[in-house]
């Protein structure tokens, strides 16, 4: 249906079938020929038979010709159904004379060529056209007009009057010949609907039997067929967006809206200029209802008067009265009454009181009411006979298989006042319990009686406790028995002898329930009842009322007053009636001049009384206490006193004034109809709300022209008539624009002429007040000029204007004038110079010239002298070079890789897997080395292509060049035929399954230390200009509960120094953690990584929640498109949030860098409760993740010992130490050269110079700073019995050199020395300043104990300054500013005895032992074959000697020797006393040594 339309209901098969169907089934309905004259205009009835035809093809013409020759309007449908032409000899313009369809028009199975609508304006479609299965109605519906067999069938539409249709919508298809329909704008037609009303299809210009031509060239494309008179005449949507979106106009000005009540179009904006009416039609004008009240306020008597035009509607007409053959219901014209109401005069129909009159068959003495009867008396008001409700009409008829009857059917005879036998009731139900489905029941007339007893009204043995008969006011004839009701009350009470008509009528009423018992059950009649007893419980059930009744349509109430109800007065005799409508309150009588206080507005009336209105009516308005006022005299309705047309003043007004666009309209006198001079006639739309409705009028005033225009025709200073001013290019303005001048008759703009420049005052030349090139004086006095493009051959010379304050040479001028007599004096001048200065300066020039050739020949041939002289030397040599250097300023990369053999691992389980490789669990034993290390071994998996191995190769060249101590760090590479990667072993897993598992205990302070962690290890990757690639929380592994390091470089790049990003060529990519270019674009950069973080961050503050989890990957970058990011965590501030969407900016520049977020993570914290918001944040805490490292290698070798971290293993620590190692500037201040203790002060001189000398010096980095371990290292290196060639060392990157205008060292004072006597005599030494002299290049022993954090020396004399005299000094040191601040708090301190601090003098080592061997250091020592190694714990910086062996020389004679190369050059002193060794004023006492 929806594709092919009518075609899939009616094809040519079935469309005989169907008609046939029509006429045997469907009989057509035919309204009477009927014609009218309304307004001049011929009206006729319509047809609605749809699809269904009679007779012959000839009949229906002959038909069609009857009902609709000669007619304008159809008041119903217009149908054209099966009009088969196909001799071509029928006359269809007949129908060419109708000009408005009330219903739809319906033209289908036509086989003609044209039928001739060309008068049809508008389908009102107050009836629609519906298919089959369709639920969509239609106004119009063209369909199947082509005869398959012939090939005659429908062309042209020819609606070329059509311009509205008010309801319904379009169908047009299968018409073959059909062409033209699809160039019309349909949404100019409904534009209510648009394009979305109309269903067009299959017609010709989607089938190839008729080719349609074009619309003519004066249609603009839309066009009801061939010509120039088939244009479509557009009358909405070239309308001003003033008129509105469904309103017609006559022009494309705002001034030329058509009334809202105008259908089709107009010729004007009043409603009496309309082509047809909207609603309804009263003689010539456009009206909303057929009804005029209008109230007009006598000036002379002050009183409104009211006057009502009442119409009656015939259609869309007002009319006096109806025509003969139809009704008058109110103000209509109808063909029947409506429900509810009826005819007496057969004219006039009037409202039924209570139901409709409706009289019923009753009873026969020998039956009863049953289930199949009691649908009959439905709507019965009378009943015609008895009516008998027995016990068998409750139950069951066997014989003719009968439901019995429930007592709620019963209420089917509610409408029921009045029976002309008599009442007999008998049952046993036990619902059955009163009569009230006959409350309304009034008469009963007792034509016939039952039984010899003569009775009216029988009830006997019935379950009733009630009657409510409480209607009943008359029994004319035959008595009453109401017997045997042992559940009856209220029976007893009622007066029979009021309700019976003679006194000879005997009512029986006994051996009911016990009144007495009705009693106890406070089963008895109201207060408000009278003597004359009740039918029931209530005031509304009494016989008659004691003191005021009240009835209305539904019931009769009993009142102690006519106030005990609201609304209600005394009418007289005890009767109370309901106030007028417009009452609030009470009232005295039943009008609306009779109430207390007014519901709406009160208005004072012609004969001086006031009365209540529901509105003040359309020339008065209410005031503040509802009181209706007249309106200003100029206003046409008002909402207050002001002649303005706005809220408390007009509404609208018969004509009005506006002196600017942007002031309200004032009413004026209605009696000018005729603009003032300066003033233009326009109209607007205004909408106001009368009567509660809402309406629009048009509004016509006057508007003051634009202030530029004397008269005009619209506003604005395009519209005037003439100009107070100037006119350029039709436009008024103050003044003619630059470059044009001012007619003085016409005050047009003309421009000026195309040399002037500014302005001119005519249209030549001579006329310009500048000119645009140059000026020709053609006046002696040189008033007036010509102004030209060049100037004329006899005025050669240009000069400047006198005239002007311009230095341009704008004025022709020849040799006769003074400026140019001066110019030509001074270029002969210019011209003497010049030859003069040209003479000198050639010759000169050209000797130079010479010079600089000859000297650039001879360098040239040296130059090629001594290249061929180096080639020649170089073939000789066998050094020639093959390929020409070219250097790059690239710094060497000195990271190291450690290569071993497969023999070193042992493999255990599996730890985790890769998209090529696999993780294992494993142990590395270096050959040559007695330790077993727990390793991560990341393998290939077996037949991996060559790429996937270069890409696990360049993993390990990324990672060997990453040193932090938060990212993982690679060992060794195993090049075997499976490449391995041997990593550092975090035991507890990714950080991911971490918070996972321990999503419970997880507090605000770790996840806020981790954040801190992975930015600096990924500032770190930054600043080494490695680009991560695959950062998530699946690659942070957890070292400790307080450490996490960043793994899996699988991804990462490391950019050279000129390349900022890193473009990918392929494979899988995390998309739901990357930015958006690289997504799109595969490039990637540290911003990049930054947008990866931010997921990161979003994980961790989810506790492991999957990023984007319910959307599917291909669909996360169109997501990221439109804007949509992660939601904010629960837990997180919008500072914390802030920080997260600032990483998924789309603009890479715009997010952070990972250096600020190392700022912002170390803030948060250090207050971690202020940014992150957990639920017993304060009692959580992680559980341990404390191990055992020999249960790292269990099940992967049988001997667990000598188990070493991969972290002690690259940085060893002595458990040993007691103490970090101390600032060598605290060292420093334990030595003296004098045998007193003196103290130095920080303000004193000698300080001051210290702290200005070394503050020029730069800080030593610690993790070079022990000379001793150094030594050590070298000799272990070289036996083969300990751990040689140390992994630190053969990564070390730097140089070991110790440069001095390159590191600084830091000295610092104490308050105290220890006084030592032995250099005294030093030349180098003054008590106050020391004045070190450093060497300028010192080689310094590598410290392979220290590499990533120095510990304690393994000898005290390798802590000594090269000079004797400085210290090397730990970070902490490092970063102060101070040179005397306070001693490290981890040590001892004691003061000596002159109060000066004295650090260590506490310190006593647990034992002294004897060493026996030296170091053979021959680059760093002097070629000592001593070596001296301690046996002792090492503690902190600081190492006890023994007192047998002090040093590696182990006599007087050998000990300078020693000492001169460590203290720098410096000459010193170094004596043997008594076991004490005394160097630079530090005494060294019995059984130890200390620095």
């Amino acid at each position: 249906m929806a594709k092919h339309g009518l075609a899939g209901f009616f094809t040519p098969g079935c469309i005989l079938i169907l008609i046939l169907i029509n006429l045997w089934i469907i009989p057509p309905v035919l309204t009477s020929d009927y014609f009218e004259s309304i307004d001049n205009k011929t009206v006729c009835f319509g047809t609605a038979v749809g699809l269904s035809v009679s007779g012959d093809a000839q009949h229906r013409y002959n038909q069609l010709v009857k009902k609709y020759k000669n007619c304008q309007i159809v008041l119903n449908n217009l149908e054209i159904v099966g009009i088969d032409d196909i001799s071509g000899e029928w006359n269809m313009d007949f129908l060419s004379d109708i000009e408005e369809v009330e219903g739809y028009v319906l033209l289908a199975l036509n086989y003609v060529e044209y039928i001739p609508l060309t008068k049809l304006k508008v389908i009102r479609g107050h009836t629609l056209y519906s298919l089959p299965d369709d639920p969509l109605q239609y106004s119009l519906f063209v369909s199947m007009n082509y005869d398959l067999h012939t090939g005659i069938g429908l062309k042209e539409l020819r609606f070329k009057e059509l311009t509205e249709i008010l309801n319904g919508m379009i169908y047009i298809d299968n018409n073959h010949n059909l062409c033209f329909e699809n160039t019309i704008a349909w949404h100019d037609i409904i534009p209510a609907m648009g394009i979305a009303a109309t269903k067009i299809m299959n017609n010709s210009s989607r089938n190839s039997s008729r080719i349609c031509g074009q619309c003519h060239s004066s249609c603009n494309g839309s066009c009801w067929g061939s010509g120039s008179d088939m244009c479509q005449k557009l009358t909405s949507i070239n309308c001003h967006p003033n008129c509105g979106s469904q309103s017609r106009c006559f022009g494309p000005n705002p001034n030329q809206c058509c009334s809202p009540e105008c259908a089709a179009g107009c010729f004007g904006p009043r409603k009496d200029q309309c082509f047809s009416c909207r609603n309804f039609k009263d003689n010539q004008t456009c009206e909303s209802s057929c009804t005029k009240t209008t109230q007009i306020y006598d000036k002379t008597e002050l009183r409104i008067k009211t006057t009502s035009q009442q119409k009656v509607t015939f259609g869309i007409f007002c009319r006096d009265k109806c025509p003969d053959h139809l009704l008058k219901e109110e103000n209509f014209c109808v063909k029947e009454c409506s429900n509810g109401k009826y005819t007496k005069d057969n004219k006039n129909c009037e409202q039924c009181i209570g139901p409709c009159p409706r009289a019923c068959q009753g009873l026969k003495d020998s039956g009863f009411l049953n289930l199949n009867m009691l649908a009959n008396f439905s709507g019965c008001t009378r009943i015609e006979g008895n009516l008998r409700i027995l016990t068998p009409s409750f139950e069951w008829d066997q014989h003719y298989n009968i439901s019995g009857i429930h007592p709620h059917n019963l209420t089917i005879l509610k409408d029921v006042k009045e029976i002309t036998g008599y009442v007999m009731i008998q049952s046993n139900h036990s619902e059955f319990t009163n009569l009230s489905f006959l409350s309304n029941l009034k008469t009963i007339y007792g034509r016939q009686t039952s039984g010899a007893h003569k009775l009216a009204l029988s009830i006997i043995l019935t379950p009733l406790k009630s009657l409510e008969l409480n209607s009943l006011k008359s029994i004319i004839n035959g008595n009453v028995h109401i017997f045997g009701n042992r559940h009856l009350c209220y029976a007893n009470t009622v007066d029979w002898s009021s309700i019976v008509n003679s006194i000879k009528q005997v009512t029986d009423v006994r051996n009911n329930r016990d009144p007495n018992q009705c009693a106890n059950d406070e089963e008895v009649c109201d207060s408000q009842c009278g003597v004359s007893g009740c039918w029931g419980k209530g005031p509304s059930k009494c016989v008659r009322c004691a003191n005021f009744v009240y009835s209305n349509a539904t019931t009769t109430l009993c009142l102690e007053n006519c106030d005990a109800i609201p609304h209600l007065y005394h009418k007289g005799n005890e009767v109370c009636e309901q106030c007028h409508a417009e009452c609030e309150g009470s009232c005295i009588g039943p009008t609306n001049r009779d109430c207390h206080k007014c519901a709406h507005v009160a208005m004072l009336n012609s004969d001086g009384q006031i009365s209540c209105e529901p509105s003040c009516g359309e020339s008065m308005y209410p005031n503040e206490t509802k009181y209706c006022l007249p309106c200003h005299p100029f206003c046409k309705g008002c909402t207050g006193p002001e002649e303005v047309v706005k809220s408390g003043g007009c509404t609208s007004c018969v004509m009005g004034q506006k002196e600017s666009p942007t002031d309200p309209v004032y009413c004026i006198n209605p009696e000018v109809t005729i603009c003032d001079a300066g003033y233009f006639q326009t109209y607007s739309n205004i909408r106001s709300n009368s009567s509660n409705r809402l309406t629009q009028t048009t509004l016509t005033y006057c508007e003051r022209c634009h202030h530029l225009c004397e008269n005009c025709t619209l506003a604005g200073p395009a519209h005037c008539d003439s100009c107070k001013f100037a006119r350029h290019e039709n436009v008024c303005e103050s003044n003619c624009p630059s470059l044009y001048y001012m007619d003085s008759k016409t005050k047009d703009c003309f421009k000026c002429h195309e040399d002037c420049r500014g302005r001119c005052f005519g249209p030549s030349s001579s006329d310009c007040a500048a000119c645009a090139n140059f000026k020709v004086y053609f006046n002696s006095n040189g008033t007036k000029f010509n102004c030209t493009k060049e100037c004329p051959p006899e005025l050669p010379y240009k000069v400047k204007d006198s005239d002007m304050d311009e230095n341009n040479r704008i004025v022709c001028a020849d040799t006769s004038h003074p400026e140019v007599q001066q110019l030509l004096d001074n270029s002969a001048e210019e011209e003497k110079k010049l030859a003069i200065i040209l003479g000198c300066t050639i010759p000169g020039s050209l000797l130079l010239l010479g010079f600089i050739i000859g000297v650039s020949y001879f360098c040239h041939k040296r130059a090629q002298n001594n290249m061929k002289a180096a080639e020649f030397t170089a073939k000789i040599t066998g050094h020639e070079d093959i390929e020409p250097l070219t250097p790059t300023n690239t710094k060497p990369d000195l990271s190291k890789m450690r290569i071993i053999n497969e023999e070193e691992l042992r493999k255990g389980a599996i730890i985790g897997s890769g998209a090529f490789g696999t993780v294992y669990k494993g142990i590395w034993i270096p050959q040559g080395e007695n330790v077993k290390i727990p390793v991560a071994i990341k393998i290939l998996q077996e037949g991996t292509s060559p790429n996937q191995s270069i890409e696990l190769l360049e993993e390990a060249r990324v990672m060997c060049s990453v040193e932090h101590m938060c990212c993982v760090r690679i060992l060794a590479v195993c090049l075997n035929y499976q490449m391995m990667l041997i990593t550092q072993l975090m035991p507890h897993g990714n950080l991911l399954n971490y918070i996972r598992t321990n999503a419970q205990h997880i507090g605000s302070k770790s996840l806020l230390t981790w954040c801190t962690q992975i930015a600096r290890g990924m500032a770190y990757l930054e600043e080494r200009g490695i680009v991560h690639r695959d950062l998530a929380a699946r690659n942070v592994l957890v070292q400790t509960q307080h450490q996490v390091k960043i793994t899996d470089f699988g991804l990462a790049k490391l950019l050279n120094n000129d390349n900022e990003v890193y473009q990918s060529s392929g494979g899988l990519m995390p998309i739901k953690w990357l930015a958006l270019e690289c997504i799109n674009h595969r490039i990637f950069t540290h911003k990049s990584d930054v947008w990866s973080f931010g997921v990161t961050l979003w994980e961790l503050f989810t506790l492991g929640k999957k990023p984007y989890e319910s959307v599917r990957t291909k669909d996360v970058p169109l997501l990221l498109e439109k804007g949509e990011r992660l939601q904010q965590p629960s837990m997180c501030t919008i500072d914390v949030y802030m920080i997260m969407v600032k990483c998924w900016m789309l603009e890479a520049e715009s997010r952070p860098t990972f250096k600020e977020l190392v700022e912002e993570f170390a803030k948060m914290s250090r207050d971690p409760g202020r940014y992150l918001v957990i639920e017993g944040d304060e009692l959580m805490r992680l559980p341990s993740v404390s191990y055992d490292k020999n249960d790292l290698v269990t099940g992967m070798t049988e001997d667990a010992e000598n188990v070493v971290e991969a972290e002690e293993y690259l940085q060893p620590i002595d458990p040993r130490r007691l103490h970090r190692p101390i600032s060598l500037a605290r060292q420093h201040s334990n030595m003296s050269s004098a045998s007193h203790h003196f103290t130095v002060e920080p303000t004193s001189p000698g300080a001051k110079s210290l702290k200005s000398h070394w503050d020029n010096q730069k800080i030593r980095e610690k993790k070079y700073g022990h000379l001793n371990a150094a030594a050590k290292a070298k000799q272990e290196r070289e036996l083969p019995h300990f751990r040689g060639d140390s992994v630190n060392s053969r990564y070390s990157s730097d140089p070991i050199r110790y440069l001095k205008d390159k590191e600084e060292v830091d000295l610092a004072l104490d308050d105290g020395f220890p006084e030592y006597t032995g250099y005294t005599n030093s030349e180098e030494y003054s008590p106050q300043i020391m004045s070190p002299k450093l060497p300028q290049s010192v080689l310094l022993p590598v410290d392979k104990d220290d590499y990533l954090q120095p510990g304690a020396a393994a000898q005290s004399l390798a802590y000594l300054d090269l000079d004797g005299k400085g210290y090397y000094q730990n970070e902490k040191d490092v970063s102060s500013d101070d040179p005397f601040d306070e001693a490290d708090p981890m040590l001892n301190e004691t003061s000596d005895q002159n109060g000066g601090k004295h650090l260590y003098f506490n310190y006593q080592p647990k034992q002294v032992q004897a060493a026996e061997n030296a170091v053979a250091n021959p680059v760093y020592f002097d070629n000592s074959k001593n070596v001296w190694e301690p046996k002792w714990p090492r503690n902190n910086g600081y190492q006890a000697v023994p007192t047998v062996s002090m040093s590696p020389v182990h006599n007087k004679a050998e000990s300078s020797q020693y000492y001169k190369p460590m203290n720098g050059g410096i000459s010193s002193s170094v004596t043997l006393d008594d076991g004490e060794v005394k160097t630079m004023g530090v005494r060294l006492k019995s059984g130890e040594s200390k620095v």
